[in-house]
């Protein structure tokens, strides 16, 4: 665990040395390409060399805050759960489905949510996104709704932190839940009102005998 956390800083120590390289590089080819030319090359040189280092920083802590929130769900007793590691410009998304969790969602939550508040990685984690699950069947449907969600949380999120009995998106567990469900009922209502569309373009007698 320290490890990780050395190479995550070491690394963002590093990516400062692409000035340097940047700086050798404009030198180097000033008199072979020409003053505008070696700026140009020197950028490039930095630019790259910071990027490359930037995406390896980011691997490293997008792998560790993974393994590091489900060993701590697993430790306050749930086993059941999958973490998603967003990365955006702004810091860290994280996303923790907790499948069959129940009414034990809300204190789940409080504990990832006081542990992220403590570790060493919390100044770059951004916000985090928590939804208790009845079945993993149900995974892809709420990845869909925390991505519709989650231009809204940017802008909810924007110069705030964690709240008591809150995640990222500043709505409680149970708000969020309803908010699911909701959502659910919503795209039911819509597929069997396609449905019923479908039925009556197959057969178009069907709706005049009904009224018959």
């Amino acid at each position: 665990m320290e490890n990780a956390k050395q190479r995550f800083y070491r690394m963002n120590i590093l990516k400062w040395l692409g000035l340097v390289f940047g700086g050798i590089m404009m030198v180097c080819t000033r008199d072979a390409f020409g003053e505008a030319w070696s700026y140009v090359l020197g950028l490039i040189a930095a630019v790259g060399f910071f990027t490359i280092c930037q995406k390896e920083a980011r691997e490293i802590i997008c792998k560790f805050v993974a393994d590091d929130l489900k060993e701590v769900i697993e430790q306050a007793g749930h086993r059941h759960c999958v973490v998603e590691i967003k990365s955006i410009h702004t810091g860290l998304v994280t996303r923790i489905y907790l499948i069959g969790a129940g009414r034990l969602a809300a204190r789940y939550g409080r504990t990832i949510i006081s542990h992220i508040s403590e570790s060493w990685y919390h100044k770059s984690v951004w916000a985090t996104q928590l939804v208790e699950l009845e079945h993993e069947s149900e995974l892809e449907e709420a990845q869909s709704f925390l991505d519709e969600k989650l231009l809204e949380d940017i802008k909810r999120m924007r110069g705030e932190r964690w709240d008591h009995g809150r995640d990222g998106s500043g709505l409680t567990f149970e708000e969020k839940k309803r908010s699911m469900e909701a959502l659910r009922a919503k795209r039911e209502a819509e597929k069997a009102q396609q449905n019923q569309v479908d039925e009556q373009a197959k057969d178009p007698g069907a709706d005049h005998k009904s009224k018959e």
